[in-house]
């Protein structure tokens, strides 16, 4: 398989750069998770934690679907 060979079809330029703001976003769910548990708010703590959860599962599944699409096997020029 030549280099070229993995860019056809549909690149995976779109669902890559989806994946990496999924991840941003949910790091950014941090600081507020942090905060929540110095102010000892175990509501917004739950809350924060399940957020980060879902994201995370989100993000993994884009990563997986991402995965599945790329073509297998060594690229060779």
């Amino acid at each position: 398989m030549s280099a070229l060979d993995a860019f056809r079809g549909r690149p995976p330029f779109g669902p890559l750069k989806d994946h990496m703001e999924k991840v941003v976003e949910c790091a950014q769910e941090v600081e507020g998770l942090v905060a929540a548990l110095l102010a000892g708010d175990v509501d917004q703590l739950s809350a924060r934690r399940q957020r980060i959860v879902r994201l995370e599962r989100e993000a993994d599944d884009q990563k997986n679907d991402l995965r599945r699409k790329l073509p297998r096997g060594r690229l060779s020029g």
